[in-house]
């Protein structure tokens, strides 16, 4: 809600207010609240300082702070979340970030994207193909191989996160996040 112009936040303060009413005088239309009616709204931390207006803030209260998840939430999240990702990968995940307050959804788009990068590893598949078996879920991972994929999302998502352009950082495969996004795009148009 911090990011909404003050005009646009004006003709809301009247159904938090007792008039419990909105009134369009541009389409000449008044709409009457529910009696039942609730009003919730996220503010980010970092729109704290700039604030609301006081017309609106002095209509939302009480407020509420809601903190990152706990280590538990966090692994119940992310299995909710991410279904194809093992045990393993989840537990790698959380050993990875325990001490860092990363945001859900943040952490589920690294182990996503993480899981996918390692499904949609050519180099994973010609070794696979090489040595002859067929990869199968009760395959053992390496912790250091779900551990490199799991780095490889973080800093993509950082890089994308803090608008660094990807192009000239060598440590990313642009290759593989293209790849990614292919195999995505063609599952959505086959669905």
């Amino acid at each position: 809600i911090g990011k909404v112009p003050s005009r646009a936040l004006a003709t809301l303060a009247s159904v938090l207010d007792a008039r419990r009413r909105i009134t369009s005088t541009l389409a000449a239309i008044s709409f009457r609240a529910h009696e039942e009616f609730l009003f919730c709204a996220a503010l980010n931390i970092d729109e704290e300082g700039i604030g609301l207006p006081g017309f609106i803030d002095q209509r939302t209260r009480p407020a509420f702070y809601v903190g990152y998840p706990s280590v538990s939430e966090m692994e119940g999240i992310l299995k909710t979340h991410i279904p194809p990702a093992s045990e393993l990968w989840i537990r790698v995940f959380i050993e990875r970030f325990k001490d860092i307050e990363l945001p859900v959804r943040n952490a589920i788009q690294i182990l996503g994207l993480a899981h996918k990068l390692y499904t949609n590893d050519s180099d994973r598949a010609k070794d696979k193909k090489e040595v002859g078996r067929e990869e199968t879920e009760t395959t053992k991972l390496n912790v250091e191989i779900i551990k490199k994929y799991i780095e490889r999302a973080y800093k993509l998502i950082v890089l994308c996160v803090n608008g660094k352009d990807i192009n000239d950082n060598p440590e990313v495969d642009k290759n593989a996040i293209f790849k990614v996004f292919r195999n995505k795009e063609k599952s959505m148009h086959q669905n």
